[in-house]
C-alpha cells in the first residue's frame, strides 16, 4: 500500500521562526498615487469577488459504455473556502469536433455538487472536453473556466458513420500528428523588457501546436556570431537563461531539437532606457525583489518615484514605494507569512501605469497528513474492501471537510493535475499548463527553480489594470444565481423596438403545468427567477399586449453563448438539451421512412420544392443535434456553416452581405435565432439556390434556408416554446454485492471499482467507505480529493492490487 502526504495552504499561522520584521510584508499607503491604486484594487475585488470551480473526476480515460462521474467544488478565489453564493453551476462536455454535445445544470449546495455523464455507443472516440462555469464567472476571462480533457475510446464506431466521415475523422487524426511536428520557441525578458547594459533573465517556452512542451538546448549568438550564453531547458520545455546583452547589438539564438532540424530564434531587441522587476530567492523563504534600470545618471526621469503592489487572488498583500535616486532599489520579503499560490508584482510609475510585471509562486508546503488505509493492499476478484480515512494537520489536530474519493484503474487514472496544482495553480494562469502536478510532487530546489520559470513564461490575467484602474464604474453583466432564472425581452415585429408593461407568461409544461406571470420592464426586458425544476422540461413563454394582440417577438436569453477561441461552440436562445448521437447523411430520397411524408408534401411555401440534395428531413437521430446549424453543416453541397454564420457558395451580392433569407414556417427570421433553433422542434430543411430564390427577390439573393417545424405551429405569434435545462439528478452508482454469489456466469468488467462524491470527515477527522473489486486484474488508484471547511485544498492517492 502507498499513501502521499500532501502540500496545502493553511496560509493564516505565521510560522515560528527567526525574521527580520523588515522582512514581514507590510502595505503602506504613504503615497497620494499609491494610496489611489490600493483604494481602487480593493474598490475592484469587492464588487467583483472571483470564484473558482475544480472538478474531480473518478478516472481520465473511458469506454463508450462507461458513465463520466464527477464531484464539483466551487470555492472563493481569494481563500478557497466553499462558495454558497451561487446554485447554478454550468457543466459542458464538447466533442473532438468541437461541439457541445452534452450540458448540465448542477445544483450546488453550499459550494459542492455532483454529476456524470453517459455515453450512446453511436459517439466518435477521440479526446473530449469538459468545461464548468457559473453565470458570475462570465464576467471575466473564459480562460479561468475550468476545464479538462478525457479521453473516449468506441473501437465500434466505425459501424456507425459513412466512408466519408471516417474519412474525415482520419484527416483530423493526421492533422493532430503534423501539428505534433510543429514547434514553437519563445524567449522572454523578465519583467516584460531586454535592457541593454544590466544582466537579464530570459523565461524559456518550447512547445508544439498542441500545446506540448519539447526538450531544448542550444547557445545564443550575437551578430558576429560568437556565443553568448548556453541554455538546456526542462523535460517540459521550460527553462531561462541569463545574459548581459550589448546596446544596439541583435541576438539570435540556435535551438536544438531531438530528431529536428536546429531552429533559429530572432531574441527581441534590448531597449536602452528602461525599468524592470528581477526576482531572486535564499533558501529561507525570502524573496529579493529589485527594481532594475539602465539609465545613466544624467537620463533620470523626471519623476523618479515607482510603486510596487504585490497581491494574489485578488487580495492585497504588500506594497512598496522604489526611488531611482537610491542606489540600491531592492526590497526583501518574507514568503512565510504568504498565502501559498501565485503572487503578482507590479511596478506602477507616477501616471499610474503599469512598466513592469512578475509573477513568483509562494509554495509554504504546510502539510495535511491523510492516512488511506485499506483493509487489504492485495486483493481477489469480488473481494470486498474497507477503507478507512484520517486527516489531521501538521499540529496532529483532525481536518473536517467535505471530500469526494474515487477508485479506479491505474491505466485509466490521470494523477497529473489535482485540486491543489489547479487551484493554487493552474485556475491563475492563460493557456495550458503541461503536468502541473508534477511540480507538487517530491518538493526540491530543483522542482522550485523550474516553477519559477513557469512564472517567466505563462501569461496572467486575472486582473486586468486597465479595468481595475478605470474611473468608469462599470456593474457585472452576468448575476449571481439562486436557482434558474430566465430572463429576455420583447420587442415590436420590427426595427427591434423594446415593448415595455407587457404581461408576459411562463408556462411549466410536462406534468407540472406550473404558471408564472411577470412584465416586461424598461428596455422590454423581462425576468423569472427562483424556478426549481429537474432535468430538461417543456417551457412556453406567451406575451401579450394590453389591446390583446400579439404583434411582438419574443427573446429569451442564453446562459450557453460562452464561445472558445479554439473550439466551434454553438450559441443557442433557446436552452440546451443534452444527449448526443453520431452524424447521419439524409437519404437521398427526403420523404422515404418520413411519417409525415403526406404532410410535408402538403406544406405551404411560396417557392418551388427543392432537389432532393437540398432537403434535410429530421429525424430521431439529427434531432439531438444541439442545434440547426449541426444539423447543417456538411449535409448540404456549397453550404457552409460556421457557428451561427452560413455562406452559399456560388452567391453574389451587390450589398456585401453574405447572409442567406432564413425563413421559419414561411415566417422571415433572423439568422441566430433560426440557428440555434431546438433541433425537436424541426421537422425538415430546405435550402434554396439560385433561379430557385427568385420568388424572394433581393432578400434571396444569397439564397435561402427555409425551415418547418412539426406540424408548423412553432412560429405562433406571441408564443415561443423552448426545453428549459432544469437540474440534473445524478445517477447513483451502481454498488455490486458479492458476498452470496462469486461464481456468476457474467464478467464484472468494471475498471471504476467505486465512486463516491460526498466523504465528511467527522469531529476525529475520520472517514470510511468500502466497496468490491471486479474481474479486471491489475493496480487501482484510490484517490480522495476535497476542501476542509477553512479552505484547505486534500489531495492524496493510494494503490491496491487486484489478482
Amino acid at each position: 500500500m502507498k499513501h502521499r502526504n500532501l502540500l496545502v495552504l493553511l496560509g493564516l499561522a505565521l510560522p515560528l521562526i527567526a525574521i527580520s520584521w523588515s522582512m514581514i510584508p507590510n502595505i503602506s499607503n504613504d503615497h497620494p498615487i499609491l494610496q489611489a491604486i490600493v483604494e481602487k484594487f480593493e474598490s475592484y475585488f469587492k464588487r467583483l469577488p472571483q470564484q473558482k470551480v475544480y472538478l474531480h473526476f473518478d478516472k481520465s480515460n473511458y469506454k463508450a459504455d462507461e458513465t463520466v462521474w464527477f464531484k464539483a467544488y466551487l470555492v472563493n478565489a481569494t481563500d478557497h473556502k466553499p462558495d454558497s453564493s451561487t446554485s447554478n453551476l454550468y457543466v459542458e462536455l464538447v466533442n473532438p469536433s468541437g461541439y457541445i454535445v452534452q450540458n448540465k445544470l448542477i445544483r450546488m449546495t453550499d459550494g459542492f455538487g455532483n454529476g456524470d455523464f453517459s455515453f450512446q455507443d453511436t459517439v466518435p472516440e477521440g479526446v473530449y472536453k469538459v468545461r464548468a462555469f457559473t453565470n458570475w464567472m462570465r464576467n471575466v476571462d473564459e480562460d479561468f473556466f475550468f476545464e479538462k480533457s478525457i479521453y473516449l475510446a468506441n473501437p465500434d464506431f466505425s459501424t456507425y458513420v459513412t466512408r466519408e466521415e471516417l474519412h474525415k475523422i482520419k484527416s483530423e487524426k493526421r492533422k493532430y500528428k503534423k501539428s505534433e511536428s510543429k514547434f514553437d520557441v519563445q524567449f522572454l525578458p523578465e519583467g516584460g523588457h531586454l535592457l541593454s547594459g544590466v544582466e537579464n533573465k530570459l523565461g524559456i517556452k518550447a512547445i508544439n501546436e498542441l500545446g506540448q512542451g519539447i526538450p531544448v538546448k542550444g547557445e545564443i549568438f550575437d551578430s558576429k556570431g560568437n556565443s553568448i550564453a548556453e541554455f538546456l531547458s526542462s523535460g517540459l520545455g521550460i527553462g531561462s537563461v541569463v545574459f548581459t546583452p550589448v546596446a544596439k547589438e541583435s541576438y539570435t539564438a540556435q535551438v536544438d531539437i531531438i530528431d529536428e532540424k536546429p531552429l533559429k530564434v530572432r531574441l527581441p531587441e534590448s531597449i536602452e532606457m528602461g525599468i524592470n522587476i528581477a526576482v531572486s530567492r535564499n533558501k529561507d523563504g525570502v524573496v529579493t525583489i529589485k527594481m532594475v534600470n539602465n539609465f545613466s545618471g544624467g537620463q533620470l526621469p523626471p519623476n523618479p518615484n515607482y510603486f510596487l503592489l504585490a497581491h494574489s487572488r485578488g487580495k492585497l498583500l504588500f506594497t512598496h514605494t522604489f526611488d531611482l535616486k537610491n542606489p540600491d532599489n531592492s526590497y526583501e520579503v518574507s514568503t512565510l507569512g504568504l498565502p501559498s499560490g501565485i503572487v503578482h508584482l507590479s511596478l506602477f510609475n507616477m501616471f499610474s501605469q503599469v512598466v513592469s510585471e512578475r509573477l513568483i509562486f509562494v509554495n509554504n508546503r504546510h502539510s495535511v497528513n491523510v492516512m488511506i488505509e485499506p483493509s487489504k493492499s492485495i486483493a481477489s476478484s469480488r473481494e470486498k474492501i474497507s477503507m478507512k480515512l484520517k486527516l489531521s494537520d501538521s499540529s496532529g489536530l483532525p481536518v473536517r471537510g467535505n471530500f469526494s474519493a474515487s477508485v479506479a484503474n491505474a491505466e485509466d487514472s490521470d494523477l497529473s493535475d489535482n485540486i491543489i496544482s489547479n487551484l493554487l495553480l493552474s485556475s491563475d494562469l492563460t493557456g495550458k499548463i503541461e503536468n502541473p502536478g508534477y511540480y507538487f510532487t517530491d518538493w526540491n530546489p530543483e522542482k522550485e527553480n523550474q516553477l519559477d520559470n513557469l512564472m517567466l513564461t505563462q501569461g496572467w490575467r486575472r486582473c486586468s489594470w486597465t479595468n481595475v484602474l478605470s474611473d468608469a464604474i462599470i456593474p457585472p453583466k452576468f448575476e449571481q444565481e439562486k436557482g434558474i432564472v430566465i430572463t429576455g425581452r420583447i420587442t415590436k415585429e420590427f426595427f427591434n423596438i423594446p415593448l415595455r408593461d407587457i404581461k408576459v407568461t411562463l408556462n411549466i409544461l410536462n406534468e407540472f403545468n406550473d404558471v408564472f406571470e411577470t412584465r416586461s420592464h424598461e428596455k422590454g426586458i423581462y425576468r423569472f427567477e427562483s424556478i426549481d425544476y429537474q432535468d430538461t422540461i417543456s417551457v412556453s413563454i406567451e406575451a401579450v399586449r394590453a389591446s390583446g394582440k400579439r404583434n411582438l417577438v419574443i427573446y429569451v436569453d442564453s446562459k450557453e453563448d460562452v464561445k472558445d477561441k479554439e473550439m466551434r461552440y454553438q450559441t443557442s436562445q433557446n436552452l440546451k438539451r443534452h444527449g448526443s448521437k453520431g452524424q447521419y447523411t439524409p437519404p437521398e430520397d427526403p420523404y422515404k421512412d418520413d411519417p409525415f411524408a403526406e404532410e410535408n408534401k402538403r406544406i405551404t411555401r411560396l417557392h418551388e420544392e427543392p432537389s432532393a440534395g437540398n432537403v434535410i428531413i429530421v429525424d430521431e437521430k439529427t434531432q439531438n443535434y444541439q442545434s440547426v446549424g449541426q444539423i447543417l453543416e456538411g449535409r448540404i453541397p456549397g453550404v457552409n456553416v460556421t457557428g451561427n454564420k452560413v455562406i452559399i457558395r456560388g452567391i453574389n451580392t451587390f450589398y456585401g452581405n453574405t447572409d442567406p433569407l432564413f425563413l421559419v414556417d414561411g415566417i422571415p427570421v433572423d439568422a441566430d435565432f433560426a440557428m440555434s433553433m431546438n433541433p425537436f422542434d424541426v421537422e425538415r430543411i430546405e435550402v434554396l439556390k439560385g433561379p430557385e430564390t427568385a420568388i424572394y427577390g433581393s432578400r434571396g439573393a444569397n439564397g435561402v434556408i427555409a425551415i418547418y417545424t412539426k406540424r408548423g405551429k412553432f412560429m405562433k405569434k406571441g408564443v415561443i416554446d423552448f426545453q428549459m435545462l432544469g437540474y440534473y439528478t445524478p445517477k447513483e452508482y451502481y454498488k455490486p454485492a458479492f458476498e452470496y454469489k462469486t461464481d456468476d456466469a457474467f464478467e464484472d468488467d468494471r475498471r471504476t471499482l467505486h465512486w463516491m462524491p460526498y466523504v465528511q470527515t467527522d469531529s476525529l477527522g475520520q472517514g470510511s467507505f468500502s466497496f468490491y473489486t471486479s474481474d479486471v486484474k491489475g493496480p487501482y488508484t484510490i484517490r480522495i480529493e476535497g476542501l476542509s471547511f477553512e479552505g484547505v485544498l486534500v489531495s492524496a492517492e493510494a494503490l491496491i492490487e487486484v489478482k
